[in-house]
C-alpha cells in the first residue's frame, strides 16, 4: 500500500474562480471546450536578466508556451477567448505567428495596448510604458459590435497618488 503525501496529490481546481499555479497543469485538468477566459502572461526571459534578485518565475521556452497554447486551445470554449501578454521584443519577431500556425483554431482579433503613465525607469525593462496584449478567439470568430465607443484598444493606468491610496 503507497502512501500519498500533500507534493504528490494533484491539486484541485475550482471553476468560475482566479486561478494560480503551473499552468499546463491547470489546463489539463480542465474539460474539453469548458473554459471562457484564459490570461496568459508567459515569462518569456528570465527574470535576472532584467533584474538583480531571485525571483522565483523561471523563463518559458517556445516549446513550453506552444505546449500550453495547445491545451488553450482544448479547453476554451467555441468563440472564447485568450489574452495573451507579450513584451516588445516579441512584437518584432515570428515567434508568436509560428505558435499560432499550430493552434489552427486560434486567431488574433485584437490588440490592447496597456499605458503605464509612471514607469520607474530602471533600465529597459521597467522602463517601458507599455505593455501589449493579443485578443485571441477560438474558433468559430464572432465578432462584437460595441455601441459604447469608450471601450477602446488603448488603456491607462491611473494611478492615485500616495496620499490617496
Amino acid at each position: 500500500m503507497t502512501e500519498t503525501t500533500e507534493l504528490s496529490k494533484p491539486k484541485e481546481y475550482s471553476l468560475n474562480t482566479k486561478q494560480e499555479g503551473e499552468a499546463l497543469e491547470l489546463l489539463s485538468n480542465c474539460e474539453n471546450n469548458s473554459v471562457s477566459l484564459v490570461f496568459f502572461d508567459p515569462q518569456y526571459e528570465p527574470v535576472r536578466n532584467v533584474l538583480r534578485t531571485d525571483y522565483p518565475l523561471y523563463s518559458q521556452s517556445d516549446y513550453q508556451i506552444l505546449r500550453i497554447l495547445e491545451q488553450i486551445e482544448r479547453t476554451l470554449k467555441p468563440s472564447a477567448f485568450c489574452l495573451l501578454w507579450v513584451n516588445k521584443t516579441l512584437l518584432g519577431n515570428d515567434r508568436i505567428p509560428l505558435w499560432l500556425l499550430k493552434t489552427p483554431s486560434l486567431k488574433i482579433v485584437d490588440f490592447l495596448v496597456w499605458h503605464k503613465k509612471n514607469t520607474l525607469g530602471l533600465g529597459n525593462w521597467l522602463r517601458s510604458n507599455a505593455e501589449f496584449c493579443f485578443l485571441i478567439q477560438k474558433y468559430p470568430q464572432k465578432g462584437k459590435v460595441f455601441k459604447n465607443r469608450s471601450f477602446g484598444n488603448v488603456w491607462e493606468e491611473n494611478v492615485l497618488p500616495i496620499s490617496k491610496r
